[in-house]
């Protein structure tokens, strides 16, 4: 059930954030990452894994920032200099057209117990991130350095990490309200147990593992009306996430004179549709516009002209419900349901992931120099649970469609095996001198098993907005098991 989220009035608040690229923020990973770091780089440099599960913010592989001052200011000049005496209005301008901050209450709940909390001025189209987190040390993996005759591993070291960590990029939706890109994770470590290498020469290597749950997706925001999004209890708990906006709904049309208008649309100038409604209206009159969703009206009723574009754009977003449940049917026997509920604005992606990391021993390198060999571990990080992204928009005849990717994994790593990569040597002397001898180099090597129920598509529903989907689940569920699906889409 939706929580009514606590306006935390008492708490006091900074100004909003300089929109500085290098503030951009990210939400904590998920999985263990190299070193001590304590900001996010665009690409993790352990191994080639995303940092998380199933999160993909807009801005990771973006500059982070949109509704830049600079592109701003270059768009009003332009049309400045192409007016009689208009660089003297350029500065009332840039003024008058800032995006305004809003302030935001925020809270995650885990099991209805906060988890992150907080009441926070954002700025408009810059990534911010807020955290309460621990960070554990802990061994990722070993190189091994060799020379003629010896050889010694060396601890790779990396951190884990534990709490909470909400990521949002606004957007002002003229004259209505916001829209909000989020990435939230919750994290949990648990404790694990040694990784049994069965090599004499390397040993110490714990097992890592979380609980995580991450949601991603693209929220409405209105003042004063609460945004739940709510992640059902697998793994991690309940997972909940609340916004509330506590600002007067942005500015709509701005008359900078009575020939000349300003509208901004930055969330709508991310669409497809985009280029072809600018188009349509500079057809009409001119039209100057940035690559920032940024428009100004020029002409007689320039404000009336943008009133009327503003209306349009508005029309196209549409916020969707969605109440995703997941049964497990076993034996014929229906089980418990699991519920997400998520309000999303139509044809934005939703990502979600709930479950468990842990790694595994899965392979052995081999390392050798003149007299000299050592077999150097490699670990591999493993993901139980469920995760996807799901799309939706309203269809013509008042049906929905909804792109679905849906993925429920069971991943043991229990069982292993004895290899033998060497067989002993003996000592001996040659024309390149003494030759030591060498044991037999035998080791254990994990042999995980995967097992996996995937439900991939563009799927429509009745005309109640209903889809059901029913799977063999035989992989995860044992013989006669089913998963079903069902999706209810609606308009808040």
């Amino acid at each position: 059930m939706p929580l009514t989220l606590f306006l935390l009035a008492n708490l006091a608040f900074a100004p909003a954030q300089d929109q500085n690229p290098d503030s951009i923020g990210f939400p904590h990973p998920a999985y263990p990452v190299l070193g001590l770091r304590t900001h996010l780089p665009t690409d993790d440099q352990w191994g080639e894994q995303s940092s998380w599960v199933s999160l993909s913010p807009s801005w990771l592989n973006a500059n982070g920032t949109l509704l830049e001052a600079d592109s701003r200011a270059a768009l009003l000049e332009r049309v400045a200099n192409s007016m009689t005496g208009g660089n003297s209005l350029l500065a009332d301008w840039m003024a008058a057209t800032a995006p305004e901050a809003v302030t935001l209450n925020y809270r995650v709940l885990v099991d209805g117990a906060e988890a992150l909390a907080g009441r926070e001025m954002f700025p408009m189209g810059q990534a911010v991130a807020f955290s309460d987190l621990i960070r554990n040390a802990c061994i990722l993996d070993f190189d091994v350095e060799i020379a003629s005759g010896s050889g010694i591993f060396d601890p790779i070291m990396g951190q884990q990490v534990s709490g909470s960590s909400l990521a949002i990029q606004v957007l002002p939706v003229p004259g209505n309200g916001w829209t909000a890109e989020v990435a939230m994770i919750y994290s949990k470590r648990l404790e694990g147990d040694p990784i049994a290498m069965n090599y004499a020469q390397v040993a110490g290597k714990e097992r890592l593992v979380s609980r995580i749950a991450e949601i991603g997706g693209f929220g409405w925001l209105t003042p004063q009306a609460a945004v739940v999004l709510d992640l059902p209890t697998v793994g991690a708990g309940r997972v909940t996430l609340e916004l509330v906006a506590d600002s007067p709904a942005p500015a709509g049309v701005i008359a900078l004179t009575e020939q000349v208008a300003w509208l901004s649309l930055p969330q709508l100038a991310r669409s497809s549709q985009w280029g072809a409604m600018v188009s349509t209206w500079e057809q009409e009159r001119a039209v100057w516009t940035n690559g920032q969703g940024d428009l100004v009206f020029e002409g007689p009723d320039a404000a009336k002209a943008a009133s009327v574009a503003m209306q349009a754009a508005l029309a196209m977003l549409n916020p969707i419900q969605f109440d995703l449940s997941v049964q497990r049917i076993v034996g014929g026997v229906e089980g418990e349901r699991s519920d997400m509920q998520v309000t999303i604005l139509e044809d934005t992606p939703m990502t979600f992931a709930q479950g468990t990391i842990r790694d595994a021993l899965v392979e052995w390198d081999v390392e050798v120099a003149q007299v000299a060999r050592l077999a150097d571990p490699a670990f591999a990080d493993f993901f139980s649970g469920w995760n996807g992204d799901l799309k939706g928009r309203r269809l013509a005849n008042g049906k929905y469609e909804v792109e679905l990717d849906l993925s429920f994994t069971v991943v043991d790593v229990s069982s292993s095996k004895i290899i033998r990569l060497a067989a002993a040597t003996l000592g001996e002397t040659g024309y390149e001198g003494n030759v030591p001898s060498s044991p037999a180099h035998t080791m254990e090597v994990e042999t995980p098993e995967l097992r996996e129920v995937r439900f991939h598509g563009t799927y429509q529903s009745d005309e109640r907005g209903r889809i059901v989907l029913i799977r063999s689940a035989n992989s995860i569920l044992g013989e006669g098991g089913r998963l079903r699906i069902e999706i209810q889409m609606s308009q808040p």
